[in-house]
């Protein structure tokens, strides 16, 4: 038998005078484990966003990383009352941390009963939203966004910004915004 290789790549076995071909396929990848970013807050949105790709995205053995970006605590200004403002700041950021961490577990919840069963992470970042879901989308190769909108209307979008708004225009992936249901 003399081996070859067709087209496609695939290995090709063929007699030396025999019209008869065996084919042998290469063997395809795995099936694609999809990575799904949901970045949430503590607001309906998010909760809306999270039943939402449940309903409609996840299949079995995608995985899913909630993420929830605490804010940046400043000392408050104290108008000439002296404060230890380092201690001040580390007791907030404990608050703000652990008020995070509740959040996540409180939203991991929906996809831990889901009927598809999925791997999921929860991570808690302090920072900027927009900044830090676009250094996650890039750092952690998702597949996918999916994120709540808070329904601004255009002028507070113009002013304040918008984090959906940025992520749609900045990620690198696929980003499908949850309209208000």
């Amino acid at each position: 038998m003399q081996a070859e290789t067709d087209q496609y790549g695939s290995n090709v076995s063929r007699k030396p005078s025999s019209p008869i071909v065996q084919t042998t396929t290469p063997a395809l990848p795995p099936f694609h484990k999809r990575h799904i970013l949901i970045p949430i807050d503590d607001s309906d949105h998010a909760t809306q966003a999270i039943a939402w790709t449940i309903s409609n995205i996840l299949r079995e053995d995608d995985h899913v990383t909630l993420l929830h970006v605490w804010p940046n605590v400043m000392a408050p200004n104290t108008f000439g009352v002296l404060i230890d403002e380092g201690e001040y700041i580390r007791k907030m950021q404990e608050k703000v941390k652990e008020a995070s961490h509740d959040i996540l577990k409180r939203e991991g919840k929906a996809l831990s009963q889901a009927e598809i069963k999925v791997t999921f992470t929860l991570i808690s970042v302090q920072g900027d939203p927009r900044e830090e879901i676009i250094a996650k989308i890039n750092a952690q190769n998702i597949d996918l966004v999916v994120m709540g909108s808070r329904g601004r209307g255009a002028v507070k979008r113009a002013l304040l910004g918008s984090v959906s708004d940025y992520i749609v225009h900045h990620a690198k992936c696929p980003v499908t915004i949850v309209k208000e249901q």
